[in-house]
């Protein structure tokens, strides 16, 4: 299964143009995600898939962990999933998380247009002695490939889309602009009421 690969992986290099990668999200964020998903879920459901997210971090901060190295669209950082106080916690979490030495987080922005990389979310899973695997998720699950022509196409796009990226501490900074823009939100909200 994914979850089992996904904490075998000694390289995870992702892709997301939608939402913070699962492995960066904090409970909060998930549970609005996931609750604002057509297919309905009881609260129960929507707490053990937060609660799963959470327990597959632990591949990030393991005594040798994964090196996790992202692209995500700058939407992501302005697609406003919950509310202004999930968002603030979401983007605080995300740069603290990209201060480990293990993370890469970097934002494709707006300006640079669109790429081919970007037309869904996927992983590459890469691991010392087990050639790589490419994770697609689409809306009615997901597949795997371990064709070395299929991984070798989306490591080569990935490359790209990364060298075309902001470089990591432009990302680092936009992230933590992006935070203190919500931070203010919920300040300004709670002024009010």
């Amino acid at each position: 299964d994914f979850v089992g690969l996904e904490q075998g992986a000694s390289v995870i290099r992702a892709v997301e143009p939608y939402t913070i990668p699962g492995l960066l999200q904090t409970p909060s964020y998930t549970i609005a995600n996931v609750g604002n998903d057509v297919t309905p879920r009881t609260e129960r459901q929507i707490r053990r898939i937060a609660d799963l997210r959470v327990r597959r971090q632990a591949v990030l901060a393991a005594k040798e962990p994964a090196e996790f190295d992202a692209v995500i669209d700058e939407s992501v950082l302005h697609r406003v999933v919950g509310d202004a106080k999930v968002m603030a916690a979401q983007l605080d979490h995300l740069a603290v998380m990209n201060k480990r030495p293990n993370i890469n987080i970097r934002v494709f922005p707006f300006e640079r247009g669109s790429h081919p990389a970007m037309v869904g979310s996927y992983r590459i899973l890469a691991f010392e002695d087990l050639a790589p695997i490419l994770y697609l998720e689409h809306r009615s699950g997901a597949a795997y490939h371990d064709d070395a022509a299929t991984v070798e196409e989306h490591l080569l796009a990935f490359g790209d889309l990364a060298a075309k990226a902001l470089p990591a501490e432009r990302s680092a900074a936009i992230v933590e602009e992006m935070a203190a823009t919500y931070r203010e939100r919920v300040r300004k909200l709670s002024d009010t009421s």
